[in-house]
């Protein structure tokens, strides 16, 4: 599990590169592979203690609400100065959808926030 962890944490971090950069080839694969390692790490982590399996579930929350922000950008979202390789949005440009999706994204982080102090009990 120790290995998945960190092919997730590599996936996560080439999925904010990709994101960063506006390249949804790089990006989205990315976001599901990490979000694959990070959901093995929490049903890996199932039978132990909360204070052991807390941190993995906060991990995904996390990471899952990110990718759903970053799909919205990716998807939905015309940048305010255009890369050189023009690859975004892929879909039509669409602010209210983006703007629910951002919102959900929101509500997830607050949400994963929110379990922080389930680890001090």
């Amino acid at each position: 599990v120790d290995r998945v962890s960190f092919l997730g944490d590599f996936f996560w971090l080439l999925k904010e590169l990709g994101w960063i950069l506006l390249v949804p080839p790089v990006a989205l694969p990315s976001g599901i592979a990490a979000s694959m390692c990070a959901a093995v790490a929490v049903v890996w982590h199932r039978r132990r203690p909360l204070e052991d399996l807390l941190p993995e579930v906060i991990s995904l929350i996390w990471l899952l609400f990110n990718f759903v922000w970053m799909c919205a950008d990716i998807l939905f979202d015309q940048p305010d100065v255009q890369t050189p390789w023009t690859l975004t949005p892929l879909l039509k440009e669409d602010e209210v959808t983006y703007d629910q999706l951002a919102s959900a994204a929101k509500g997830g982080f607050f949400a994963g926030a929110l379990l922080f102090p389930l680890g001090l009990v």
